[in-house]
């Protein structure tokens, strides 16, 4: 065997065990830092802005902290705002877990019943790179006699934009609203085996505030 065959087996040797080392710190990495499982954050809230003779200005907002390593697509990122009056009674309700029960606050442009969107999705698709943070916010105004409000902000995270965009898609599709079975309308079995189903993981976050508590918040920052 000449020196150039001597020195293609070499390379070829080195090559293997570059491939068998890269192959194997990334199964320790995969394991170890638990890459193949979701580790993404979310908290949202409402901040009082101000006031006229009949509605508060209030800024909605929601922080997403993604504490992974590679980006996440958050589809459909949306959510919605419902309250209370002071004279409403605490009502508790068997499809929410005996929650109490807040009413809708009806809005002219939704995507979904009362739901809206964080970001319109012909803005852009929202997304988090990995170890990194983002916030949204949305100005909105409700009703002097709105006491209490609960803002609930959801999404699903996805590994690509098009996995994304095809479920907010098949979202607002008409046909596939239309025709699909309502939530609450499916049998508990139903439930269970669509929720088992899913590939991608569902974030929720939830958060009850009394306007003059948000009120007394904002003058002592000031």
């Amino acid at each position: 065997m000449n020196f150039s065959d001597w020195a293609e087996s070499i390379k070829n040797i080195i090559e293997v065990i570059a491939i068998l080392v890269g192959g194997g710190w990334a199964l320790y990495r995969f394991g170890l830092f638990r890459e193949r499982f979701p580790s993404m954050e979310i908290s949202n809230g409402i901040n009082y802005i101000g006031e006229n003779s009949s509605e508060y200005l209030l800024e909605l907002y929601c922080i997403v902290e993604n504490k992974g390593k590679v980006r996440k697509w958050l589809a459909p990122l949306d959510f919605e705002l419902l309250y209370l009056d002071e004279s409403d009674p605490f009502e508790r309700d068997l499809e929410i877990n005996e929650e109490v029960s807040f009413k809708k606050i009806l809005r002219n442009v939704t995507h979904y019943g009362n739901r809206k969107y964080w970001v319109y999705p012909d803005w852009y698709i929202p997304f988090v790179d990995g170890g990194s943070t983002k916030h949204f916010h949305h100005l909105t105004a409700v009703p002097k006699h709105c006491k209490y409000l609960i803002l609930n902000t959801r999404f699903i995270d996805f590994n690509s934009k098009m996995k994304a965009v095809n479920y907010i898609l098949f979202l607002t599709n008409e046909n596939n609203t239309g025709s699909a079975k309502h939530w609450n309308d499916k049998s508990f079995e139903e439930r269970i085996m669509e929720i088992g189903s899913k590939k991608s993981d569902f974030y929720y976050s939830q958060a009850t505030i009394e306007i003059e508590t948000i009120k007394k918040d904002r003058t002592q920052q000031t």
